[in-house]
């Protein structure tokens, strides 16, 4: 309940102060916000892929479907930082493809029992980061918001909440925030708390606190996403993360 009454006073004040903010906070000369940009999504996929790689090997009935994904998500982190670098598309996702394949082959070597205890846990992690990188993507689409450096060119400020319009063009996909979503899915891993030492949990679960945060405080830093933008994009993890849990839940009680 606290935590709702905390998300909802952050999107109303978002609301409120969003392009007040975006002027505020913007900086086209953060070389630190690039980076963040370029590669902040690649630790997301790439423990996704993982997630998915050690799904194919602890169960048998979904092992194509996951040793697909497992390769999908790996080389597409490849063509993503292609993609936010202008750097050569097909070296980074044969770069990728090879570290996917080592991840199998590595993994490969584990025993059938040892990976089964936490296949629970795995199924989580890689359908959580799957659907937190898939959903703002499709929302994108049909949520129509210019980008703060719009705004900034001279386009008129749009709140969170206004234009449900089909657009493909990126610069007016600002609804959500895909990268602050993709960052976010790395909460998932806290499901490692009842195997990890409590220093060490508390250590492990701070550090992935910030660096969500610092991904979406980089998204603004650039003028790509507005604070509601970023806020929502985490959000939307979140109750892609709870279902999840909560559909487990109920599943492990029938």
């Amino acid at each position: 309940m606290k935590k709702l009454i905390f998300l909802i006073a952050m999107i109303v004040f978002a609301t409120i102060y969003d392009r007040w903010i975006a002027f505020a906070i913007y900086d086209a000369s953060a070389q630190w916000a690039d980076v963040f940009y370029i590669y902040g999504e690649l630790p997301s996929m790439f423990v996704t892929s993982i997630a998915f790689a050690l799904l194919a090997q602890s169960e048998d009935r979904f092992k194509w479907l996951h040793q697909f994904l497992s390769f999908f998500v790996g080389t597409w982190a490849g063509i993503q930082v292609a993609n936010h670098g202008d750097y050569n598309r097909f070296l980074w996702a044969m770069i990728a493809f090879a570290i996917t394949i080592g991840i199998h082959l590595t993994l490969s070597k584990r025993s059938f029992k040892d990976l089964e205890k936490y296949h629970n846990v795995f199924l989580v992690v890689a359908w959580t980061g799957l659907l937190a990188w898939l959903s703002p993507q499709v929302i994108k689409l049909i949520w129509y918001r210019p980008r703060p450096y719009r705004m900034f060119a001279g386009d008129s400020f749009q709140a969170w909440y206004v234009g449900f319009r089909v657009s493909l063009e990126n610069a007016y996909k600002s609804f959500p925030s895909g990268h602050s979503a993709v960052a976010a899915s790395l909460l998932s891993l806290t499901q490692l708390k009842p195997i990890m030492k409590k220093n060490q949990y508390t250590l492990f679960k701070w550090s992935i606190y910030i660096y969500v945060i610092l991904m979406m405080i980089s998204r603004m830093v650039r003028g790509d996403h507005f604070l509601s933008d970023v806020l929502f994009g985490g959000i939307l993890t979140f109750v892609i993360l709870n279902c999840i849990l909560f559909k487990q839940k109920n599943t492990q009680k029938t």
